[in-house]
């Protein structure tokens, strides 16, 4: 039996998830839905160090994830349209709102 492709999320209950299957822990919402805009690399490093001295869901090492991070999301199965209207194969974690 083939193993899963499909990702499991855990809602922590702290505004962020776990991936379960990579055993790594996500901001539930993006800057989008958290800020309502997007943002700059630069202005990604300054959000993560300010998650840091607010030790945001009680973690102080809050960061970028790495590309090979951010691959991890990807699903080839999954259709969603982002905020520019284009395509994109990101599963999603735990529903908003």
């Amino acid at each position: 039996m083939a193993e899963s492709t499909k990702l499991n999320y855990i809602d922590n209950g702290d505004d962020t998830v776990s991936d379960t299957k990579h055993g790594i822990m996500w901001m539930k919402n993006d800057t989008w839905l958290a800020l309502g805009r997007l943002i700059t690399w630069h202005y990604s490093l300054e959000l993560a160090r300010k998650k840091n001295e607010q030790k945001f869901a009680g973690h102080d090492n809050w960061r970028i994830p790495s590309a090979s991070e951010a691959k991890l999301q990807f699903d080839s199965e999954t259709s969603n349209t982002d905020i520019k209207g284009g395509e994109s194969h990101i599963q999603p974690g735990v529903p908003h709102g």
